[in-house]
């Protein structure tokens, strides 16, 4: 049995967040219908992306979006897992959803071929938000397995300690779920690590109250209002 104090590292640096410069190919909704390439700075902390995408030389608007994992797929020879992924956002002052899907295997196509291999004989990196994206969702099958063990071995946790880590792993489970469009079994999970979280009369760390907050956003964006309202009334004001 994988050691918890290890699992709850691995599953904490996979979601930490990162923030980088990018670009995305998208049209414009409502009046462009040709796609362009736009520059963005985002805050990647899965399943949310969010920040600025460069419209002109002039014009940055805020864009708030998220991420699900599309095309689950077993077969024989094959475990289980997601072919594809789907960055879903809007723009500021427009409701209209923008939509723009990738392949998680990097072979749409030979430009991403020859762009692979760059990557891996040289420290070239591409700054497509799709690849950057790709290569964050490609283990999620393993982290969902490593979520759901730890929370297995939590579950019956009475200290103090164990039972904050344990709504700390509650929290991860919630937001890989997210990630699958398991929205109900996301939003019980996390109303659960609120519960134990409470419970702990612990104060949460940094790093727990960071993810508490991301997944309240998760939960808002996908109408999970209830159990959104029961994580943010166990975070600390900041």
């Amino acid at each position: 049995m994988a050691d918890p104090a290890a699992l709850r590292e691995s599953l904490a640096d996979a979601l930490k967040g990162e923030h980088g410069r990018y670009t995305l190919a998208f049209s414009l909704p409502g009046w462009q219908t040709a796609k362009r390439r736009y520059h963005l700075d985002v805050d990647i902390h899965l399943p949310l992306v969010t920040g600025f995408v460069r419209l002109d030389h002039r014009m940055r608007s805020p864009i708030d979006g998220r991420v699900i994992l599309l095309d689950r797929h077993k077969g024989p020879q094959q475990s289980e897992g997601w072919r594809k992924g789907a960055y879903v956002f809007t723009l500021q002052n427009n409701p209209e959803e923008v939509r723009v899907e990738f392949d998680l295997s990097f072979s749409n196509g030979w430009g991403d071929f020859v762009t692979s291999v760059r990557e891996v004989v040289s420290s070239h990196e591409s700054d497509d938000l799709c690849r950057r994206l790709a290569r964050l969702l490609v283990r999620t099958p393993e982290q969902l397995e490593q979520a759901d063990s730890l929370c297995d071995q939590l579950a019956e946790a009475r200290d103090p300690a164990d039972r904050l880590a344990y709504a700390e792993a509650l929290w991860a489970h919630a937001r890989l779920l997210l990630l699958i469009g398991e929205d109900g079994a996301g939003a019980e999970c996390a109303a659960e690590g609120a519960e134990q979280a409470a419970r702990s009369g612990r104060p949460l760390s940094r790093r727990m109250f960071q993810s508490g907050h991301v997944l309240t956003s998760s939960l808002k964006w996908f109408h999970q209002t209830e159990a959104a309202r029961q994580v943010r009334r166990s975070l600390p004001e900041a």
